[in-house]
């Protein structure tokens, strides 16, 4: 309650901050977001109830000089529609686990400043940070970061520099899966086991890792180029201070067959130098698409090194990654995967505005993991329905075999795979 009543003060002062100086008001932004399980195999594995909303609302003030602020708060909670007594999707709360995943969260989302000219774009705070190893999927509550980037485009024709250096970051709902569902107890799904208490709350990047030592954070740079017409190149190297040194590099182009019709090509690397360890997890990908008019069909491959990347911050760039499977980051696997979506053409006024289909499936093989048992897959069919230009409608099912079905524990073969069904219903304003 205390955080809830502090939250709203803030909102309220900062809707008033500025209004003296400018008839611009600034705005009121928000988003709300239902999350619910429909289905889901009862083998312990799989996730078979949960029923989450997510509330966000923000003042973004107006631009005085170059200068702005943002501040804004969320919460999230059960629907009521949990069944308690199965296997509850924690990644979409952010209640404590395992005994309280599903008590309500009240707590501050993005509070940042801005200041944005010709030459310079400097944010300060906690926000949101989309670059390749920061950006990561999420369900209700995202991942944030705190810390100060710095970006130019007039320095050097059509190249955005980029630099940042980030001092701490709180897990978001879905890093309690991408450490226990998706990674599997592993370290390359983008959260450690800390995810399961520290969600919400920033901490050390190294706290985060699962170090006994604090770290000075995580210092990146990067740069994006599009001399080229239709071709964008981009690298990125982080420092994870008495951690790891990370560097990725992407080059995407497309262009025009005939009318209608186009093509698509990328290449990917991704390398990651860890301190005191002999350790050098590497991960290369290419992918391949063609569209005609509402279909377009992708192919990706990606094959890492011996060893397994370590990756407890999110991030999530490779080509091949699916909806609950991020295999592409483990030790020794060769992984493919194949997209088809199609836009549905209105032929009739009843049919939803928007409404496109999507069938995935990916194969990872099975990496050196010594849990490993056979060849993990996934494939992953969705309706994705945009009735109006801030409302996204989404029902997808999920039907994964984890590298680990089979294993036997405690005497007994599980069954580790999934047949997972969700509702997500989000709206922006």
């Amino acid at each position: 309650m205390k955080k809830l009543s502090l939250l709203l003060s803030s909102l309220l002062v900062a809707s008033t901050v500025t209004a003296a100086d400018t008839k611009d008001m600034g705005k009121i932004v928000g988003a709300a977001t239902w999350m619910h399980i429909m289905d889901g195999k009862d083998n312990g594995f799989d996730p078979n109830t949960g029923s989450a909303y997510y509330l966000n609302l923000g003042y973004v003030s107006p631009v005085y000089n170059g200068l702005s602020f943002k501040i804004s708060g969320y919460v999230v909670g059960d629907t009521g529609l949990t069944d308690e007594d199965d296997k509850i999707a924690g990644g979409i709360f952010m209640g404590d686990a395992p005994n309280d995943l599903t008590d309500t969260e009240v707590n501050f989302g993005e509070v940042y400043v801005k200041y944005a000219s010709k030459e310079l774009n400097v944010l300060a705070g906690h926000f949101k940070l989309d670059t390749p190893m920061t950006k990561n999927a999420y369900s209700t509550a995202p991942n944030l970061y705190e810390g100060l980037v710095l970006s130019s485009k007039a320095i050097l024709p059509k190249t955005t520099l980029i630099g940042a250096h980030l001092s701490k970051m709180a897990y978001g709902a879905r890093s309690l899966a991408d450490f226990s569902l998706i990674g599997e107890g592993t370290t390359t799904a983008g959260a450690s086991k800390f995810a399961k208490t520290t969600r919400g709350e920033f901490e050390n990047f190294g706290t985060l890792a699962g170090l006994s030592d604090t770290t000075s954070g995580i210092t990146t740079v990067g740069i994006v180029n599009k001399s080229l017409k239709n071709v964008t190149i981009q690298a990125w190297d982080y420092y994870a201070h008495d951690i790891a040194n990370i560097f990725y590099a992407d080059v995407n182009t497309k262009y025009k067959i005939m009318p209608g019709m186009g093509a698509s090509f990328g290449a990917q690397v991704l390398y990651e130098d860890m301190k005191n360890s002999s350790a050098s997890p590497t991960l290369f990908g290419v992918k391949a698409g063609v569209g005609y008019k509402g279909a377009k069909l992708i192919l990706a491959y990606n094959k890492s090194g011996d060893d397994a990347f370590v990756n407890p911050w999110g991030g999530d760039p490779a080509y091949t990654s699916s909806i609950f499977s991020r295999n592409a980051y483990r030790a020794d696997v060769s992984a493919y995967k194949v997209t088809f979506k199609y836009k549905v053409p209105q032929f009739y006024n009843g049919l939803p505005k928007n409404l496109t289909l999507v069938a995935s499936h990916a194969d990872y093989g099975q990496s050196s993991w010594a849990n490993a048992q056979t060849d993990a897959k996934e494939t992953d069919l969705a309706i994705v329905c945009k009735p109006k230009k801030n409302l996204i409608l989404k029902l997808f099912n999920a039907q994964r075999t984890s590298e680990r079905d089979g294993l036997v524990v405690g005497g007994n073969v599980k069954d580790f795979s999934q047949n997972h069904t969700r509702f997500i219903a989000k709206y922006k304003f």
